[in-house]
């Protein structure tokens, strides 16, 4: 599931009213509204134990993440179940504020499974194991983080490695993705910058792991930490050799990955028709500068009036520090 499902879910069930508003003197629906939006976090935190930790629901802390295939497939049949009864409560007559957060998660949910779908069909992910590993502990090892929950990190850096039963390393199930995309014809590689400059951090995130499980005085956590850097430093070698060489030099992508992208934002515009409107605001901004470009060179004898020109020679009279109040205040 995606970050901002999860993240909007999380507002609504720990009683942050993220949907509509409703007036004071009535605001008993948010328990309602909770209540929904807490069978879908549920299922998030059920497969993505991390978030549970980072909403402070300390039983989340043992656990980690495996997103394999199965555990994601398992993981859509249980949303999409949680999505019936959602359906089913918005044909009933609901509270207004209800009705209106049902409709918000119901999109969100459908908006998500098809980014998912779109993605397994097209694209090849590029995961950085070691910002998730980091991003798995640091929620643990932080300083508003209660110093008893501390010692869950170790058990997670077990659980990341593949140390404790019942756990694949992390980074074998990420190649396993990878290659599983990479096997599927004509899909789309990530973008060779993104790739390059995710990677160059590595580095500071196994030191900072490092860091704070010193910085804490934790046990225990040396030499399954130093399994596990071995496992990150290798999928590193491994995405550079297998995936860096076939990735995209340019950011540009489908049309269908640009609408699903707007479509996140709430904009329904097909992406070329969006393209066009741009353009033409474009072309009419272009010609309002020109028309107040041949003014001020008229104005001031400059020697053209291209608008580009007079932008340059504009700059060079810019108003700085003491001289720019004075200038509103007389105009």
């Amino acid at each position: 599931m995606l970050r901002t499902l999860i993240s909007l879910l999380c507002a609504a069930a720990f009683g942050l009213p993220a949907f509509a508003q409703t007036q004071p003197a009535d605001r008993s629906w948010i328990a309602t509204s909770n209540q929904y939006a807490n069978m879908l976090i549920d299922v998030v935190f059920k497969y993505r134990p991390e978030f549970g930790t980072q909403q402070g629901l300390s039983q989340f802390d043992t656990k980690a993440s495996q997103p394999t295939l199965a555990n994601e497939d398992q993981e859509r049949q249980e949303t999409e179940a949680v999505l019936a009864k959602l359906k089913s409560a918005a044909a009933e007559k609901q509270q207004e504020d209800v009705a209106e957060d049902l409709q918000i998660m119901i999109r969100r949910v459908n908006l998500t499974f098809k980014r998912q779908d779109f993605q397994r069909a097209h694209e090849v992910p590029f995961f950085n194991a070691s910002q998730m590993v980091f991003g798995g502990l640091q929620v643990l090892l932080d300083e508003q983080t209660p110093s008893e929950r501390r010692p869950a990190a170790v058990v997670r850096i077990r659980e990341y490695a593949g140390l404790e039963p019942g756990y694949t390393a992390i980074t074998e199930i990420l190649k396993q993705r990878i290659s599983e995309q990479m096997a599927k014809p004509g899909v789309i590689y990530p973008a060779r910058v993104e790739i390059e400059t995710e990677m160059a951090r590595n580095s500071n995130y196994l030191n900072g792991i490092a860091a704070l499980m010193q910085k804490y005085k934790l046990t225990g956590w040396e030499e399954p930490f130093a399994k596990l850097k071995t496992q990150l430093t290798d999928y590193d070698a491994w995405v550079r050799a297998t995936v860096l060489p076939k990735a995209r030099d340019d950011f540009r992508l489908p049309p269908e990955h640009y609408a699903l992208d707007m479509e996140n934002y709430g904009i329904d515009i097909p992406p070329a028709q969006l393209a066009t409107m741009a353009h033409q605001a474009f072309i009419e901004i272009q010609g309002e500068m020109k028309s107040v470009a041949l003014k001020i060179a008229k104005e001031r004898h400059l020697p053209s009036s291209d608008y580009r020109d007079v932008i340059r020679e504009l700059k060079k009279q810019q108003l700085v520090g003491d001289a720019i109040l004075p200038f509103y205040q007389e105009g």
